[in-house]
């Protein structure tokens, strides 16, 4: 397996398995939490904007620690929720997919 093909693993074996169970569907989780964000800054948030932001603070700190695997991981794991919440959004039933 290549590398980028581990990080991908990683990230799939991180979302589908111990986070998933620990946190719950990750459409309902970010949802909830675009929710919560927005009443705290009175700014018009969604899920999608919580993954960006979730994206813009792995890029971050792969700036500022670029040797961290972990960032990668993560980074890659945020980009396909962020697919999921979009397209589950796009649905008339969100727990379609």
């Amino acid at each position: 397996m290549t590398v980028r093909g581990e990080v991908l693993e990683e990230a799939r074996a991180l979302t589908e398995g111990d986070r998933n169970d620990t946190y719950g569907d990750p459409y309902h989780e970010y949802t909830r939490l675009a929710s919560m964000a927005a009443a705290a800054t009175g700014l018009p948030l969604t899920a999608p904007d919580i993954l960006k932001i979730m994206l813009l603070m792995k890029i971050n700190r792969m700036a500022s620690s670029p040797g961290h695997r972990d960032n990668y991981v993560d980074a890659a794991a945020y980009s396909a929720i962020l697919w999921e919440v979009v397209a589950r959004g796009k649905t008339d039933n969100p727990t379609a997919l």
